[in-house]
């Protein structure tokens, strides 16, 4: 008997939901940072088992933001539930307040949910079960299962629960695989992580990566890639004094890289200002998003 389907995450802005995803698959697939909302595409992760594939949709977080750009990106996000035969809804405990618009779209959708309760290592075991009561009274949620995605706790729980709902089904795409995703699309989010990470504060969002060229030679992948940001200080600070931030940047993004594709990869990375460019459909469109 062999199950499949596909399982959305969904929450709100950096309730670890990438986290999640990179430590269920055990490799760097989704950017990730302490930012919230570090994903701003769909990201198809596939966990491959013997008799089972599970193929986990990695939604950007909801939030309220009324930006061109943050309609893109929760329309994505809800889109996601029509696809899914399970839903994780990701419940930050640290952050906890209740949510009603969340709670109403789940509630919409009719499919089985999973709420995990993440980041458990960082509140008294005592805090979580009033978060479960609370939440309880929502009878489409069919299960709980506490967390912490950052410090790998209890990820296999909800693998195991996530079987439990899953339905008979062929395997989706080969069990070699492990995202849905292009290549051009996997390379610019560990560009884009290793921006956010190294640079959080500083350019939050104001950036975007788009791969411009990839070129198999000889057992190495070389990669072409612009890094668009918004001001030309921002500019500045992503190449850093003689080039060095961008070289960290490129051997952070080659090293994440490596990891997933199993090869070599070379970086030529360019810096280019696009003023306003999250406002900019037709630039949001040679991204990838959907306007």
């Amino acid at each position: 008997m062999i199950k499949s389907g596909f399982v959305t995450i969904i929450g709100r802005p950096n309730a670890g939901k990438s986290t999640f995803l990179n430590s269920v698959l055990r490799i760097p697939l989704s950017s990730i940072s302490k930012r919230p909302q570090t994903t701003r595409n769909r990201i198809t992760g596939i966990l491959n088992g013997e008799d089972f594939q599970i193929v986990f949709l990695d939604t950007p977080g909801i939030t309220e933001r009324k930006m061109e750009l943050n309609k893109i990106l929760n329309g994505s996000a809800i889109g996601s539930l029509e696809m899914a035969e399970i839903v994780l809804y990701f419940v930050d405990v640290y952050h906890f307040k209740s949510d009603a618009d969340i709670l109403a779209l789940l509630q919409k959708c009719k499919k089985d949910v999973i709420c995990v309760l993440n980041k458990i290592d960082k509140i008294d075991k005592a805090k979580i079960l009033p978060i479960i009561k609370e939440l309880s009274n929502n009878d489409f949620i069919k299960d709980f299962i506490p967390i912490s995605a950052l410090k790998n706790i209890k990820i296999d729980e909800v693998t195991k629960a996530i079987l439990n709902y899953l339905p008979e089904g062929d395997f989706y795409y080969p069990q070699e695989y492990i995202s849905g995703n292009s290549e051009r699309f996997i390379i610019a989010e560990a560009i884009k992580g290793a921006i956010f990470n190294f640079l959080g504060d500083e350019i939050p969002y104001g950036c975007a990566v788009y791969v411009d060229q990839m070129k198999e030679k000889k057992n190495i992948i070389v990669i072409d890639a612009t890094i668009f940001v918004e001001r030309k200080s921002q500019k500045g600070i992503i190449i850093g004094k003689e080039g060095a931030m961008a070289k960290r940047i490129g051997t952070n993004s080659r090293m994440i890289l490596e990891r997933i594709f199993q090869k070599k990869f070379y970086l030529n990375l360019f810096v280019k200002v696009k003023s306003n460019w999250q406002k900019d459909e037709q630039f949001l469109k040679m991204l990838g998003y959907t306007v």
